[in-house]
């Protein structure tokens, strides 16, 4: 389960970060580790366990990353909880109220699940990322244009004069 800010009783995500006691002094980052069991494999990397760490720090609320001690980007971490289901949202465990609601839900929140459970929806992820960088280029291609137009107008009148 993912365990919101809110769910520990704070507002905002320094919140789970320990503000230090009488005995103690604060700490500047909070982390947590999940260890699993790869010896079959089931997660694409050649580790017999594998370590996901997430670091947060005090103040600025930079988030570090590391697969076994090795530090990546979180889009890394999401790509292989996807690769075994264990991603956010996915059906290796199902609760009593997800199945009511999936009975409950409509057409296109049940294609989402659907998409889920077999295992396409970083496909889809890619795609809709792939899209906002081809529009980015897009964008970017005709920002080029223009600029050359502008240059073409100012060139003419130089070269009239040189």
């Amino acid at each position: 389960a993912v365990v919101s800010t809110q769910s520990t009783g704070g507002k905002k995500m320094d919140d789970v970060i320990f503000a230090g006691s009488q005995s103690r002094k604060a700490t500047n980052f909070a982390e947590v580790s999940l260890l699993f069991d790869n010896s079959d494999r089931k997660v694409k990397l050649d580790f017999n366990q594998i370590e996901i760490t997430r670091r947060l720090y005090r103040g600025d609320g930079a988030n570090h990353y590391f697969i076994n001690k090795e530090p990546v980007r979180l889009k890394d971490i999401q790509e292989i909880t996807m690769d075994s289901s264990l991603g956010k949202g996915t059906l290796g465990l199902i609760s009593q109220g997800t199945v009511s609601s999936f009975a409950e839900a409509k057409a296109e929140d049940r294609r989402v699940i659907f998409d889920e459970a077999a295992n396409v929806s970083k496909y889809k992820k890619r795609k809709l990322e792939s899209i906002r960088k081809l529009e980015r280029s897009q964008s970017n291609l005709e920002r080029v244009s223009d600029i050359i137009f502008e240059l073409e107008k100012q060139y003419k009148p130089l070269k009239k004069t040189s």
